[in-house]
C-alpha cells in the first residue's frame, strides 16, 4: 500500500512510518522539521501550503494518508491562532486533497483531550461518552473529527480517529505530557544525572507508550473494513506519577530523583479522571498493549541513545 504520513519527523509520526516500512509498505512522509530516517522518502512540505501540498498528493496518489502532523496543547495555548490554523486547517488541507486525489482512506490522530471527563465518574471513558473540549488544542482535534466524518460521508472516502492517551516514548523534544515530566526525568536517568522534576497536578493519567500508539494508526490504516468512526488507544488503565518514579527506581535503583520547589506542572490532561475502555480497539482492530508503562520505561532506558546531556 502507497500510505502518506504527515509528521513524519515527529514521535508519533516516525513511529509510524517505521512500522509500516517494515511491513513493506511505500511510505511517502510529510514534515517540515528534519527527517530521522523513519520515511525513507521525506518530504519538506508545509500542510498550511495549499499548491505544494495538493501537488505532492496529485503526484504520490496515496491510498491512504495517516495525519498526525499538529501542535501539542502548550504550544496550541501559547500561539493560538497559529496552532489553530496548524491543527484545524491542516487537516482541512488533508480531506480536501484525498477528496481530490480519490484517496480511500484518511486515519486521524484525536485525543482523549476531547471528552467530557467531568460526566463520567466511575467506569473507564467509551467512544460514545459526551464530549466537551476543554482546550484550544482539544477543540481543534474534535473539529478534525467532525469534519473528517462529514467530508468522508459526503464524499464518498472514509476517516476514522483514534483518540490517545497521554504518548510517551523517546524521540525528539516534547511540549505535551511526556516533554512535561516522562521525556526529562528518562532523559536525565539514562544520562546518569539526577532526575529533577516537578510534580504534576493530576497524579494520575492513561498513558500509552508510542509504539502502541503507532501499532493501532497502523491497524486502523490496513485493516480492510472499519466498523467504528473512532477507537480509545491507551492502556485501559490510570498510572500515577509516583508509579512512574518507580518503574525508574526498579530499573536504576543507584539513580537519584529531585523533587523540585515550586508550583506543581500543569498538565494538558488535567480533566482527565477515569481511564480510556478500550475493549472496541481490541475486538475491531487487533490492538493490544505490547508495552504497559513498566516494560516501556525498561525498554527507553535500554535503549535511548544519541543523546547528549543539555539538549
Amino acid at each position: 500500500m502507497r500510505v502518506v504520513v504527515t509528521g513524519s519527523a515527529g514521535l508519533v509520526g516516525g513511529a509510524v512510518c517505521a512500522r509500516l516500512t517494515v511491513l513493506g509498505h511505500e511510505v511517502v512522509g510529510v514534515d517540515i522539521a528534519p527527517s530521522r530516517g523513519n520515511a525513507k522518502d521525506q518530504v519538506g512540505v508545509d500542510l498550511l501550503d495549499w499548491p505544494s501540498w495538493l501537488e505532492l498528493m496529485l503526484r504520490v496518489r496515496p491510498e491512504a494518508v495517516v495525519h498526525t502532523a499538529g501542535w501539542l496543547t502548550p504550544a496550541v495555548e501559547a500561539t493560538p491562532s497559529r496552532g489553530l490554523a496548524i491543527n484545524y486547517q491542516g487537516t482541512v488541507h488533508v480531506l480536501e486533497a484525498a477528496r481530490l486525489t480519490e484517496t480511500r482512506r484518511v486515519v486521524f490522530c484525536s485525543s482523549s483531550t476531547v471528552y467530557d471527563h467531568a460526566r463520567v465518574v466511575d467506569r473507564p471513558i467509551r467512544e460514545d461518552d459526551p464530549i466537551f473540549p476543554r482546550s484550544l488544542y482539544a477543540t481543534t482535534k474534535i473539529a478534525g473529527e467532525y469534519t473528517g466524518l462529514n467530508y468522508a460521508r459526503r464524499y464518498g472516502f472514509e476517516f476514522v480517529a483514534l483518540r490517545l492517551a497521554a504518548v510517551y516514548g523517546p524521540g525528539p523534544s516534547q511540549s505535551g505530557v511526556a516533554g512535561l515530566w516522562i521525556d526529562p526525568l528518562l532523559r536525565r536517568v539514562k544520562a546518569g544525572l539526577p532526575a529533577e522534576v516537578r510534580r504534576p497536578t493530576r497524579r494520575a493519567l492513561d498513558y500509552v507508550y508510542v509504539e502502541d500508539a503507532a501499532q493501532a494508526l497502523v491497524q486502523a490504516t490496513l485493516r480492510p473494513h472499519l466498523a467504528s468512526p473512532a477507537y480509545n488507544i491507551g492502556e485501559g488503565r490510570l498510572r500515577s506519577f509516583d508509579e512512574i518514579l518507580e518503574a525508574i527506581r526498579q530499573l536504576r535503583p543507584e539513580g537519584e530523583v529531585r523533587e523540585l520547589p515550586g508550583e506543581r506542572q500543569t498538565s494538558p490532561y488535567a480533566e482527565a479522571s477515569q481511564p480510556m475502555d478500550i475493549s472496541r480497539a481490541r475486538q475491531e482492530l487487533g490492538y493490544r498493549v505490547e508495552f504497559p508503562l513498566p516494560q516501556a520505561v525498561g525498554t527507553i532506558l535500554a535503549g535511548w541513545i544519541n543523546w547528549v546531556p543539555g539538549e
